[in-house]
C-alpha cells in the first residue's frame, strides 16, 4: 500500500484512510502500515481541501494502473 503514500504526498489536501473504525493520515507510511490492511479489503478514503476531486481522480487512476479494484 506504499503507493498510496506517494500519491497522497503530491496533494496539499488532507487525505485519510479509514479501516475497521480507525482513521489515519495517508501521508505517512507508518500510519498506513499500522492499519494492517489485507488484500481484497474495502477501505474508505476521505479527502478534505481544495483538491478533493483531483485527489479522487488521481487515486482512482493509480489504482486502475496498479490493478487494484475499487
Amino acid at each position: 500500500m506504499s503507493w498510496s503514500v506517494t500519491e497522497a504526498l503530491s496533494f496539499t489536501s488532507k487525505i485519510s484512510i479509514e479501516y475497521k473504525d480507525k482513521q489515519i493520515n495517508s501521508k505517512t507510511i507508518m500510519s498506513v502500515m499500522s492499519l494492517g490492511i489485507p488484500k481484497n479489503t474495502k477501505i474508505k478514503i476521505i479527502t478534505e481541501g481544495d483538491e478533493e476531486e483531483q485527489v479522487i481522480k488521481g487515486i482512482d487512476q493509480l489504482m486502475e494502473k496498479e490493478g487494484v479494484g475499487i
